[in-house]
């Protein structure tokens, strides 16, 4: 481990940084070219920054970019030409980017929600998210299960979501009800609830079928299910017989 300085032991060149005017970057050499080559002393020299209070253009912590890693290359054959004629800084931003865009506002703040089910109320297509009662739109008013994401400090942004892929369908607004009352806004259609099974079509028994499979068949047809047997015509060859 090694040993902080106090103020009685800290390089008196520290002293004098700090009593100068301004807040020049300040550049301490050598610099280390690689993360593996950081030693004691980097680590010390960002503890002395709090003495002289000057920003520094190197630094140490534990990873080095592609773009710091070419300053810090430059910077081991100062002083030469190359590094005199272009300022650190210049150089700096001079070399290869490997930096990358910030993502949007919008997925963001997508990103810190939690997921959560609610049970659409049929009667008003709402729900309630934190005690607040939620508006979900027309075209999803036959959704029993709604799947929502949102978060506890900020109930300005909820989101309907799909609950296979996760992706955005609509955003959710609180209940006006005095807009409601106004008698303005379109009325919301009952959802039907009438069952989803198909009704089966009534079919004329067939005479020429024998009464217990014509039952059978009546009892099938009551399910909804396809019949398992289906009558065909039997066929007939060229001599008049049947096949």
């Amino acid at each position: 481990m090694a040993e902080l300085p106090t103020a009685a032991t800290v390089p008196p060149v520290y002293t004098w940084l700090a009593a100068q005017p301004g807040a020049p970057p300040v550049l301490e050499l050598p610099a280390p070219v690689q993360a593996m080559n950081e030693r004691e002393r980097d680590v010390l020299r960002q503890y002395d920054a709090l003495v002289h209070g000057k920003p520094r253009l190197d630094g140490a912590s534990g990873f080095v970019s592609n773009r710091y890693r070419n300053f810090r290359v430059a910077l081991r054959d100062f002083p030469t030409p190359a590094t005199l004629d272009t300022a650190p800084i210049a150089r700096f931003l001079a070399g290869p980017a490997v930096t990358r865009d910030c993502l949007g506002s919008d997925v963001l703040r997508l990103a810190f929600t939690r997921s959560d089910t609610r049970t659409q109320r049929r009667s008003d297509g709402s729900i309630v998210i934190e005690g607040r009662r939620f508006e979900i739109p027309n075209r999803y008013r036959h959704l029993t299960r709604i799947e929502v994401r949102y978060a506890s400090w900020d109930l300005g942004h909820i989101h309907l979501v799909d609950e296979r892929t996760g992706s955005v369908l609509a955003r959710l607004y609180p209940q006006d009800k005095t807009q409601n009352a106004s008698g303005l806004r379109r009325t919301l259609d009952p959802v039907s609830t009438a069952s989803a099974k198909p009704v089966p079509t009534p079919v004329a028994p067939d005479p020429t079928m024998p009464p217990l499979l014509a039952r059978m068949l009546d009892k099938q047809a009551t399910t909804g299910l396809a019949p398992p047997y289906l009558p065909k015509d039997d066929a007939t060859t060229d001599d008049g017989e049947t096949s």
